[in-house]
């Protein structure tokens, strides 16, 4: 008799009587283990196995009752409710869905694990803290939503200094998961600031500041959902933020371009504000056929690639967004700059193939030409490295090497770098296949510079007419 078909025969029994392996071991030799023991490789008697198959026959026999306990065995009403969980989901799922760029993941990695977003948003605020504000409200364009930790933050500075004053935000999202996370991020902000229009697009820069879209088709194809929010606490508005989320999956789809951009399959337009405050704020919420292109705010932080053509980045993305500034109105441009840990790293493992960093100075002159003669009426700061230059950490390090849990905090640090350092997946997949030191140059480049930390650099443009 080998154990493998005793364990068999055992399982069998307890599945038919409805009892435990451990009730079985107790009531035939007195050992609630034993049959786990045996699983593990323990040796058992001939006579204890004697015992077992007798206790099992008189069981089938009915000279013994055995009383299965009742959540050992699998009732109908469990049956019901693991098929109903699984046809059931907690999300909706739009069709066909895929994400607007491949590296969806490591972006949110790097903003789970880095305090960038903290950062921008402080820069954010000292861009804007000395600014007039006008009548009827401050505004401001959200060139990259993302999960919303930015503009949140930022928000809440700015009611901190003005709690009476109405707010109008326009933001720019493509991917639906980030949208699900920002908007829930929003709802303690209409209960603090009452006043607030909250506004987020899909459609192109040149058609978000405006909220119209550029071609009959788009403009036929627009959906406009205006929600105002009833009630007068946070829950109120998580409820009714959440049950849009069907509708968002149904809408918000993305389909690739000939060039493999990221495009919308029709123009999505969603307003929030709460209707308690409709009447003082009627004349801040856009409606469709809104045309006007003046904020007094824009923020455009990593909206393009450093390898992406130059024309993209000025023609395609900055140009309207300084054209849509009001008077007097600042936009904050951030991009990667290099020099620091991350592109350290990366120098050391591609060499002479390392991506290369466009700088500020660039974009700023090539800026200039696009705006022609309107270029009169703008003025640039950040020339020096003092004013432009800022850094973020990585806060999950230091990293031990000979803890396991490291090891992941390792890998995540590997992510994060080539993620900001633009390395294509390609090639970054190359390396991890064929370059078994990638880690080790990564722990190097962190103990030789304490850590890992980033360098971003800025630019202000600023309409003064």
């Amino acid at each position: 008799m080998t154990h493998a078909k005793l364990l068999h025969d055992i399982n069998a029994f307890c599945r038919r009587a409805g009892i435990a392996e451990s009730t079985l071991g107790r009531l035939a030799v007195n050992d609630g283990k034993l049959v786990q023991r045996a699983r593990n490789g323990a040796s058992i008697g001939a006579r204890t196995i004697d015992r077992i198959y007798s206790f099992m026959e008189e069981v089938n026999s009915g000279r013994k009752v055995v009383k299965g306990r009742a959540r050992r065995k699998q009732s109908v009403a469990s049956v019901e409710a693991l098929s109903e969980i699984r046809e059931s989901e907690t999300a909706e799922r739009p069709y066909h869905a895929h994400e607007y760029h491949a590296e969806r993941l490591k972006h949110h990695l790097l903003a789970n694990t880095c305090n960038e977003k903290w950062v921008i948003a402080d820069r954010c605020f000292q861009s804007i803290t000395d600014m007039a504000i006008k009548s009827p409200a401050f505004r401001i364009f959200d060139g990259s939503l993302r999960n919303g930790v930015v503009i949140a933050r930022v928000l809440r500075a700015l009611h901190n200094q003005h709690p009476n004053i109405p707010f109008l935000v326009v933001a720019k999202e493509h991917g639906l998961d980030d949208l699900r996370n920002s908007l829930g991020r929003l709802a303690d902000r209409f209960l603090e600031h009452p006043l607030s229009v909250f506004v987020v697009t899909n459609m192109n820069f040149d058609e978000a500041t405006s909220l119209s879209a550029n071609s009959v088709h788009a403009a036929m194809a627009l959906d406009w959902q205006e929600v105002a929010l009833k009630g007068s606490t946070a829950f109120d508005f998580q409820q009714q933020i959440s049950a849009l989320h069907p509708k968002l999956a149904e809408n918000w789809r993305i389909v690739t371009g000939e060039r493999g951009q990221a495009l919308y399959e029709k123009p999505n337009v969603l307003v929030l504000y709460r209707e308690d405050h409709k009447f003082l704020l009627n004349e801040i919420i856009p409606r469709p056929g809104y045309e006007r292109r003046e904020y007094d705010f824009v923020l455009a932080s990593h909206l393009y690639r450093h390898s992406a053509p130059m024309d993209f980045k000025v023609n395609r993305v900055l140009r309207p967004l300084a054209l849509s500034l009001a008077p007097n109105g600042r936009m904050l441009v951030i991009q990667s700059y290099g020099q620091d840990p991350a592109h350290e790293v990366v120098k050391r493992i591609w060499k002479k193939e390392a991506p290369v960093f466009v700088r500020r100075q660039e974009i700023v002159s090539a800026l200039r030409s696009s705006l022609g003669e309107a270029r009169r009426k703008y003025t640039f700061t950040g020339a020096t490295d003092k004013t432009a230059l800022f850094r973020f950490d990585m806060h999950t390090l230091p990293i031990d090497p000979h803890n396991q849990i490291s090891q992941s905090t390792l890998m995540a640090a590997w992510n994060n770098l080539v993620y900001v350092c633009q390395v294509p997946e390609k090639e970054v997949e190359a390396v991890m296949a064929k370059h078994s030191d990638y880690l080790k140059i990564t722990m190097e480049v962190i103990n030789e510079f304490d850590g890992l930390w980033f360098i971003n650099e800025s630019f202000v443009m600023k309409r003064n007419l």
